[in-house]
């Protein structure tokens, strides 16, 4: 079975966990037990309430957090597998990637300025994609290292 990436409230909390919890859309989850990031499509908020949630948001809400990120990661989740592609998916985890980027939106809520969803989806996605670049050149320069292709050679020859 696939993991799948789960939190709630503070991403300090971030864990990954086979089954998913399940509570109904009016119950919230008990303090301390972990939402999940679904990869399933996404919910669309209607445009009044993500003005709501993006304004709970920009005040420190961890349920607003929660609600607008297991929105959008699920798309990012997609960017990422495409932009790693195989042979650097064995190398970086998407789900990390993913993690890493809530972390910061987190982190960073104070600085958000609410020009509504498509800035916040805008926002989210950029802080994603220059974690994963960042990612990607330092396993590519890792590649290249000489000292790492000399130890290659030192341990073939033995």
């Amino acid at each position: 079975m696939r993991s799948s990436t789960r939190y709630h409230g503070a991403p300090e909390a971030f864990m990954t966990e086979q089954e998913p919890a399940e509570f109904s859309e009016s119950e919230e989850p008990e303090q301390g037990v972990p939402d999940k990031v679904s990869s399933e499509e996404p919910q669309e908020f209607p445009d009044s309430s993500s003005v709501e949630w993006l304004n709970k948001f920009k005040d420190g809400d961890d349920v607003a957090f929660e609600r607008l990120v297991d929105q959008e990661l699920p798309r990012l989740r997609r960017r990422v597998e495409e932009r790693l592609g195989v042979d650097l998916r064995r190398r970086i985890d998407p789900s990390d990637v993913l993690q890493q980027a809530a972390l910061d939106v987190y982190q960073l809520r104070e600085d958000f300025e609410n020009r509504g969803l498509p800035a916040f989806r805008g926002w989210l996605r950029t802080i994603t994609m220059n974690n994963l670049n960042r990612l990607i050149e330092k396993e590519l320069a890792q590649k290249r290292d000489p000292r790492r292709e000399k130890r290659r050679a030192l341990e073939a020859g033995r």
